[in-house]
């Protein structure tokens, strides 16, 4: 998700000035559903081609010979991507749960622009084989909305409502959710959901109405929907991360829900990396009308490997120029990293661009008034409709 305001620049964003990037974005859109038309499919390429010896408990370290990490791997085909980076910075909060933040630099043959960084990332790691049995308190993943007047909140007052609604459980480490309107901005343009209007986004979520409500990707807390997936153009192809357990990354079509069996949800997209169950090999995935795959922005996505559950943010802005490695990225060049550096057997994207931001409790934050804040926000943390966060039971 990405401001405008007076960079003429549209994706997502709001501003009554659309610019060459707002026209583009509807290029993209136009083009993604004629027929025949454009598609980021599957290169079935790419796997952990590691250089990152200084990163190494994110792989093969203390965590995962100690068992508190994925002790199994997918198999993945020879990758093309290569990646170096340098941790900055490795904390454990709680027993199966770290963060690591990382300067990397790396390849992505499969992107339009292959080269990215040097740019800091910010990973959040959940070791979902730490049970109940092995510990007290095992690491959880839920989803939190925020539960304001105007139905926005900052993530880490999202956070502090979550710890609430969802009866013991403690947030530890949270990013940015799905797609949603801005209600707080009487300008903005909702280009995820091409014709969803101020007056739909005012009403309450419906299970009759897609359209209704702030959010524009569906969030399901302990069975109930907080928001569905809209059905119009520019969200074709939503993907959902149901995180009851064992987790699972699902894709759907435009306005498409869940089973009603599914407590704990949320969703967004484009995907970004898919398992083959035929070949057994993890491959980079991105495909849809979604105008954020272009998008070249700070960004978020969340990613399993094995039993691992992963929150992982890219820094930059709304506002990076395309040609700049080192400010954002974009989806493809997010999935390869994904498969190529972390080695991820199936990822996601979020919502991103002003909207990314990581949050880890306890921490002092990059912005003053914006506590836990470890990712650079760019222009300052945004008001959110939801958030995704690793935990522990209490």
């Amino acid at each position: 998700m990405v401001q405008p305001a007076t960079s003429g620049k549209l994706g997502r964003t709001r501003g009554s000035a659309w610019g060459w990037r707002g026209l583009a974005s509807m290029a993209w859109v136009v083009c993604a559903l004629a027929p025949g038309g454009l598609t980021l499919a599957a290169s079935g390429r790419g796997t952990p081609s590691v250089h990152a010896s200084q990163f190494a408990d994110l792989r093969h370290g203390d965590r995962v010979s100690a068992g508190s990490s994925a002790t199994h791997r997918r198999s993945r085909q020879a990758g093309r991507g290569t990646w170096s980076c340098v941790l900055l910075s490795n904390m454990t909060l709680a027993e199966g749960v770290w963060w690591t933040k990382q300067n990397c630099t790396g390849t992505v043959p499969e992107a339009l622009d292959p080269h990215v960084g040097p740019i800091i990332v910010n990973i959040g790691h959940a070791a979902l084989s730490t049970t109940s049995a092995s510990v007290a308190n095992p690491p959880m993943i839920r989803p939190g909305v925020a539960r304001t007047p105007i139905g926005l909140a900052k993530l880490h007052d999202i956070a502090a409502n979550t710890s609430v609604e969802v009866p013991g459980f403690k947030p530890l480490i949270g990013v940015n959710g799905g797609y949603f309107f801005e209600v707080n901005r009487e300008d903005f343009i909702d280009d995820v959901c091409f014709g969803k209007f101020r007056k739909a986004a005012l009403e309450p979520a419906s299970m009759t109405d897609p359209n209704a409500g702030i959010g524009d990707s569906l969030t399901i807390i302990n069975g109930t929907y907080a928001s569905s997936n809209c059905d119009k153009i520019g969200n074709s192809k939503p993907v959902a991360a149901v995180l009851d357990s064992p987790p699972r990354f699902v894709k759907l079509g435009r306005g498409e829900r869940l089973p009603s069996s599914v407590r704990w949800a949320i969703g967004a997209g484009p995907n970004l990396v898919s398992f083959n169950d035929t070949t057994g090999q993890s491959y980079i995935d991105v495909e849809g009308d979604n105008v954020n795959i272009v998008e070249h922005s700070s960004n978020t996505a969340i990613a399993l490997r094995g039993d691992e559950f992963m929150l992982v943010t890219f820094d930059g802005s709304d506002l990076c120029p395309n040609a700049d490695p080192t400010c954002g990225i974009n989806s493809r060049q997010f999935a390869g990293f994904l498969l190529d550096h972390v080695g991820a057997d199936t990822a996601m994207e979020m919502d991103q661009g002003g909207s990314t931001v990581m949050w880890v409790n306890g921490q002092p934050g990059t912005v003053p008034g914006e506590p836990g804040v470890v990712s650079n926000p760019g222009r300052g943390e945004r008001l959110l409709f939801n958030g995704i966060f690793i935990g522990i039971g209490e």
